[in-house]
């Protein structure tokens, strides 16, 4: 928030949300940061407010052992990789999460944007959209037109080192049958890659 006091309230907050978190599922490693909920004007006091913040969390996570993994959102903060690079410098501990609908729908080169989080990418969300609509759609994958998923899956495998946690996020309205089928997919493309690289 804009406010100071709201700020805080904020930060209170997240902090609480993570000691549950560690106190409830021990065997959780990351906790996904919605870095804001709406975006200031300038955009610049928004990365201000959001730093104060994990200035202050990140002790707090280091304590319970846990790493904040901030999001690109769609239209509050960390719309591109510029401003995801500005709101976490100088924090080596903070991770990303990696939405790649969010990127798609802000017309970013979803490929480009998850190899410049290396190996600090701490968790991925995984769905589909129509490029630079700004819709964060939540489809299945193959209903939107994110079509470089191999080049997706050896990213992450290559250059992100990753061998974490898909977060599928479609729909409510999707049929059980057809997210469990396209759920699969992913999976068998993924392991396919990961074993011939």
């Amino acid at each position: 928030g804009a406010e100071e006091e709201s700020r805080i309230r904020s930060t209170r907050h997240y902090i609480r949300v993570m000691e549950l978190c560690a106190e409830e599922f021990t065997s959780c490693r990351n906790f996904v940061l919605h870095a804001s909920k709406g975006a200031l004007t300038p955009r610049s006091e928004s990365v201000i407010q959001a730093r104060k913040a994990l200035t202050e969390m990140i002790p707090v996570a280091d304590r319970l052992g846990v790493r904040i993994c901030v999001e690109n959102l769609v239209t509050s903060l960390c719309r591109s990789w510029e401003e995801m690079e500005t709101l976490c410098e100088g924090y080596p501990e903070l991770h990303f999460t990696f939405d790649i609908c969010h990127a798609n729908c802000n017309g970013a080169d979803v490929v480009e944007f998850l190899s410049k989080e290396g190996t600090r990418l701490g968790t991925i969300h995984i769905h589909d959209t129509f490029f630079g609509s700004g819709e964060d759609s939540h489809l299945l994958v193959g209903q939107g037109n994110i079509n470089r998923w191999g080049e997706v899956y050896r990213t992450l495998i290559e250059t992100n080192r990753y061998r974490g946690v898909f977060m599928f996020e479609p729909k409510d309205e999707q049929s059980a049958k057809d997210v469990m089928a396209s759920y699969e997919r992913i999976v068998d493309d993924f392991i396919k890659l990961c074993l011939t690289s």
